[in-house]
């Protein structure tokens, strides 16, 4: 099965949120692309690249949510990198510290 590169705008959901939310991929890691910049796994912080994804249901206490990424995404491609580090797959995912699990739904290519 084909890998796709995460791009900025690219939809992602999260378990426990009810709504989905849009990558932000502000700044350019070194590559020349098309449409748009391409993440890489180090794009994981809270209101700068990870949206809130509406109302959060998590058995810890819901309420508006504002994501707890404290770690890189998973699954990333070490041997894609863009500026020297691994590239975020449409398969990569990111955990948040409430207990929700972040994926990619659309891969904005």
């Amino acid at each position: 099965m084909e890998r796709y590169v995460v791009k900025d705008g690219a939809t992602l959901v999260c378990t426990f949120g009810n709504q989905n939310g849009k990558l932000r991929i502000p700044n350019n890691h070194g590559s020349i692309v098309k449409y748009g910049n391409e993440a890489v796994i180090t794009d994981f912080i809270p209101e700068v690249n990870i949206p809130s994804f509406g109302i959060c249901s998590c058995p810890s206490g819901g309420g508006v949510c504002i994501p707890l990424t404290i770690l890189p995404w998973i699954q990333g491609k070490d041997n894609l990198t863009i500026g020297k580090i691994p590239a975020v797959m449409d398969d990569s995912f990111l955990p948040c510290l409430k207990g929700g699990i972040i994926s990619v739904k659309k891969h904005g290519q």
